[in-house]
């Protein structure tokens, strides 16, 4: 659900381009505009690019882990539209506004390094991440209590047996809490790819 301090009307004003300051207006006057997406989140990165990068262009690149078989469950589907309708409804020339899946941003990258650090770390991100999530289990999952080792609550009381998924519950609990650190791994690459680029520019 979006939420914005007072102090955003000011920052929006000055440093928004037009399509954004209406995402904004939109967002503030249906705090639920979108339903699978942190857009007021987005909002503020693409502030913090405008104001840290007034004079260059840049992109504010959107990542999502979803499973293989994304389409057959709502939760997935749905936070694509919502990824989708807030994409069109921006146009900053300065700031591009971009989203993929870490599956879809990985994949390229196996061929695209002659390095075979680059090939070892894409397959392992692979062989961990690029599973399915038997349809239902979702479901389940947010029907269900665990805690963290710091005893936070993650889901609700559990009221029936999970069936059996493509992989287990755990193993999706392991993948939910371990996407910061393939954030981690995935700015670290980007940094590299990014370093080799400037390079062959540069040459």
């Amino acid at each position: 659900m979006a939420s914005f301090s007072e102090a955003y009307d000011t920052r929006i004003a000055a440093l928004a381009h037009p399509t954004w300051k209406a995402e904004f207006r939109a967002l503030k006057a249906n705090r639920r505009r979108y339903a699978f997406l942190d857009a007021a989140q987005l909002v503020k990165h693409y502030l913090g690019l405008r104001n840290s990068f007034p004079d260059r262009r840049c992109t504010l690149l959107y990542l999502y882990w979803e499973p293989t078989n994304a389409t057959v469950h709502d939760a997935f589907v749905r936070h694509r539209d919502d990824v989708e309708r807030f994409r069109r409804a921006l146009d900053d020339p300065a700031v591009r506004f971009e989203a993929e899946s870490y599956l879809d941003l990985w994949s390229p990258w196996e061929g695209q390094s002659e390095d075979v650090w680059m090939a070892r770390h894409v397959a392992g991100l692979h062989a961990r991440y690029r599973v399915a999530i038997r349809a239902g289990l979702l479901g389940h999952l947010a029907a269900s209590t665990e805690c963290d080792e710091d005893g936070r609550e993650m889901f609700g009381r559990c009221r029936q047996p999970l069936p059996e998924p493509a992989i287990s519950r755990d193993e999706v609990l392991d993948i939910f809490w371990g996407l910061a650190d393939i954030h981690s791994n995935t700015l670290d690459i980007l940094r590299i790819l990014r370093g080799e680029d400037d390079e062959e520019e540069d040459s």
